[in-house]
């Protein structure tokens, strides 16, 4: 079955869209869309759709990547106009391309995410004493971080998460912190988390809980630091 990924931007009006809420509507639009869109057997028969991964309340996202699987072959372009039609408000569609059966999914393929975390600041602070945060975040051989979920709780050393410098601005009594994120064997963090790290560890004067968050970047990410992006040829390859 041919199997189209498409690049779509979950903006700001649906921001505090939850993620199946999200997938309600990307199926409605797919319906609307009238695509010969592939489904899956059985008595509750689902369309063959899916995502790089699940988006937290109030997380935009550009780029969110989405496989779709059709029941025929559609010229791209032809698709591409006919679901861009069909999205709801709040939603684009920036890029797309057939890929081949056997490329691995996105689940599977991506292992790296960048986000730009936003929140006002809570006292008086210079852009050179954010560098001087963001530096001293940078030059620590280890940062311990204890994760807690409903599950288990599991210590974390963030360092090993956090692959690239941080970058960071203030404007208008808000930082803006730019980080990306990488998914490892040992395990990962959100971009709220790392927030409370700056905030707790690193005397960066924000609350703890308040901010806002876009992510802006998906890739898997090789040993050697290289980015291999969901629409790259490479994306292809078997892992």
């Amino acid at each position: 079955m041919p199997r189209l990924r498409l690049s779509i931007a979950k903006d700001e009006p649906l921001r505090f869209l939850g993620h199946l809420d999200f997938m309600r509507s990307m199926e409605r639009a797919l319906r609307r869309s009238d695509l010969p869109i592939a489904y899956s057997e059985g008595f509750h028969a689902h369309m063959k759709v899916s995502y790089d991964s699940a988006l937290a309340v109030g997380v935009t996202a550009d780029p969110l990547y989405m496989d779709v699987e059709l029941s025929e072959d559609v010229p791209y372009e032809d698709a591409a106009r006919a679901l861009a039609a069909a999205l709801a408000p709040g939603v684009r569609l920036t890029a797309g391309a057939y890929i081949e059966q056997r490329a691995p999914k996105l689940m599977a393929l991506i292992n790296y995410e960048q986000y730009k975390v936003t929140g006002p600041l809570t006292a008086a602070f210079t852009d050179a004493q954010l560098q001087d945060v963001l530096t001293r975040f940078d030059s620590a051989t280890t940062i311990p971080y204890t994760k807690v979920t409903p599950k288990k709780t599991r210590q974390l050393d963030v360092r090993n998460i956090v692959p690239e410098p941080l970058r960071g601005r203030i404007e208008d009594d808000f930082v803006t912190v730019t980080v990306g994120l990488w998914r490892t064997l040992a395990g990962s963090i959100k971009p709220t988390e790392l927030w409370e790290i700056l905030a707790n560890d690193f005397a960066l004067p924000v609350a703890a809980g308040q901010c806002l968050v876009s992510r802006v970047k998906v890739a898997r990410r090789t040993e050697d630091g290289t980015y291999i992006l969901p629409l790259d040829a490479a994306a292809q390859e078997k892992l």
